[in-house]
């Protein structure tokens, strides 16, 4: 079994990624269309398509958790969440530039507890840092099939089978 430091790193930041983005999809979902009242919309964006984005991001957190909790394509769900943490990011900051910087907003968690515009862009600085350790950190493939707790007794099955394949010879 894998158990170099920078294989559990890269499994811990996962694990924390995931939580996360299971506890903030599942706040949204909650919450319904309530979580994002606080949001500020940008100008050029019309309203519809914030509609349409912010309605589908719960379901897209939740996902990207699950991955990151499974195991599963966590290199995949790791590049897709680094994207969406990317898009909070430039949220946080807009929310800070107009002045709302300290208003507590509920979009990040949705009825499980809101965040102020700064205290979210921070945690998402966090969050970032996390995408990093798991890339940089993670032995797995992109997208691996295997979750990450069981990689252990795949290696041992490889490794029987590859025994029994030489004594066949």
């Amino acid at each position: 079994m894998k158990q170099g430091y920078k294989y559990w790193i890269g499994v811990l930041a996962a694990i924390f990624l995931g939580v996360t983005f299971v506890v903030a999809g599942a706040g949204k979902l909650f919450a319904g269309s309530k979580g994002f009242e606080a949001f500020v919309i940008p100008s050029f964006l019309p309203q519809a398509l914030f509609e349409l984005i912010y309605s589908w991001v719960p379901y897209i957190e939740i996902t990207i958790g699950g991955l990151l909790l499974l195991g599963i394509a966590i290199k995949f769900a790791t590049c897709l969440s680094g994207v969406l943490i990317a898009g909070f990011i430039a949220s946080n900051i807009f929310t800070i530039y107009i002045g709302a910087g300290a208003v507590p907003c509920h979009g990040c968690f949705g009825v499980l507890g809101g965040l102020t515009a700064t205290a979210a862009l921070i945690m998402d600085g966090i969050m970032a840092v996390m995408v990093v350790a798991i890339l940089v950190c993670y032995q797995g493939g992109f997208f691996n099939r295997t979750p990450w707790f069981l990689e252990g007794e795949q290696e041992e099955r490889e490794v029987s089978r590859g025994r029994e394949f030489t004594v066949n010879i």
